[in-house]
């Protein structure tokens, strides 16, 4: 969802009739997502709105390189005193994005005592935490598992059977 606003924010200057098409997309995503939430889907936890730090910088990233995006083709079309005056809104959006940080970031990492509170006890499995490979009764697994996980920094599994 977020790929297809990022693609309809970038090109809806350049390719204006893209605008409705995204415009029903995002509606209908919201209605898919709105019904699948309230009728669908049990909640096994809440989260406390540590979602909400990612994606709204998320959606920031993606006004800023609108912003960005909008100022060059001003300036491929000759049109430079436009292009120049979006220059400004990118330290707004980030003076906006620190204040969001500021004000809602504590809010997210230290919840209410009573939220903690009628939280229920939870019990978690530890073979949750087992990579697959080590977990008994695996199949299908051979040695150069993650291997693509060690490039950054991140060392394979290994069978300490082996």
């Amino acid at each position: 969802i977020l790929l297809v606003l990022l693609m309809g924010v970038a090109y809806s200057v350049a390719a204006p009739l893209i605008t409705p098409f995204v415009l029903a997309y995002m509606a209908t995503a919201y209605l898919v997502w709105r019904y699948q939430m309230i009728y669908v889907c049990v909640r096994a936890y809440e989260s406390g709105g540590r979602m909400w730090p990612i994606y709204s910088g998320i959606v920031l990233w993606i006004l800023g390189l609108f912003v960005v995006f909008t100022g060059c083709i001003f300036i491929f079309k000759d049109a430079n005193l436009q292009g120049v005056l979006l220059l400004p809104l990118l330290p707004v959006l980030y003076m906006f994005a620190r204040w969001c940080r500021y004000t809602y970031s504590s809010r997210v990492e230290h919840p209410p005592l009573w939220l903690a509170h009628e939280a229920p006890r939870t019990e978690i499995d530890p073979l949750v935490y087992t990579p697959t490979c080590l977990q008994p009764h695996a199949q299908g697994w051979y040695f150069e598992m993650g291997k693509a996980w060690v490039r950054w920094g991140v060392p394979a599994y290994a069978d300490p059977s082996l």
